[in-house]
């Protein structure tokens, strides 16, 4: 149940986030989704295997908020610099872009995850060992750091690639 909990709340707020970037700045919409997401990946960083459920559950739902108000007003800043006759281009190149940063988001984020374990753990590990839960907690942090830096690069070229008006 838990896991469903992100993409349901992502998928009410993108169109929410499209709708707000209509009445106001597509800009602003924008930022204020990677805020939201930069501030639950803060939260994240402190989760342990003592987390309540309630406080897990907040951070999901903060994040796909961030998640859904920034998709809309990025796929539409990013279209309306581009061409008609090459929207169909730009497009499938957007898309790419979004299957290689999921891909590689998954892979980094694994990637700290159980090399974060294996060195607590003193030797490789590759799958979740429920004898020790504090050597996950501990590489889930790690990964999250990495998610944490990643949300505040997004948001610095953001700032930096405002579009002029």
């Amino acid at each position: 149940m838990q896991s469903t909990i992100f993409p349901l709340i992502m998928a009410i707020a993108a169109p929410l986030g499209g709708w707000l970037s209509d009445l106001f700045s597509q800009q602003l919409v924008l930022l204020t989704g990677l805020v939201l997401i930069i501030i639950t990946q803060i939260g994240f960083l402190f989760l342990d295997s003592h987390t309540s459920l309630t406080l897990i559950i907040s951070l999901l739902i903060s994040n796909g908020i961030g998640t859904g108000f920034f998709i809309a007003p990025n796929n539409t800043l990013l279209m309306s610099v581009v061409p008609q006759n090459q929207l169909g281009v730009a497009g499938s190149l957007q898309s790419l872009g979004n299957n290689i940063g999921n891909i590689l988001g998954v892979a980094l984020g694994s990637l700290a995850l159980f090399t974060t374990m294996s060195i607590d753990a003193g030797y490789r590990v590759s799958t979740y060992l429920p004898a020790h839960p504090a050597w996950f907690a501990h590489g889930l942090t790690w990964s999250f750091s990495v998610s944490l830096i990643c949300a505040l690069s997004g948001f610095a070229i953001s700032i930096i690639n405002r579009p002029a008006h």
